[in-house]
């Protein structure tokens, strides 16, 4: 499942992010087999490189 957002705070190991969109709770609960689910965070960058 692919979640979108803004990266909006780093604060030592802890991550916040702001979604675009309401996640599916359900649907994210039925594919982590109801544990915690594991994530991974990919930042853009947004610069150019010619």
């Amino acid at each position: 499942m692919r979640l979108t957002g803004k990266l909006t705070k780093v604060e030592g190991q802890r991550v916040t992010v702001e979604l675009d969109d309401k996640p599916d709770v359900l649907r994210l609960r039925q594919l982590s087999n109801h544990k915690r689910p594991s994530v991974q965070v990919d930042v853009e960058d947004g610069r150019n490189i010619s």
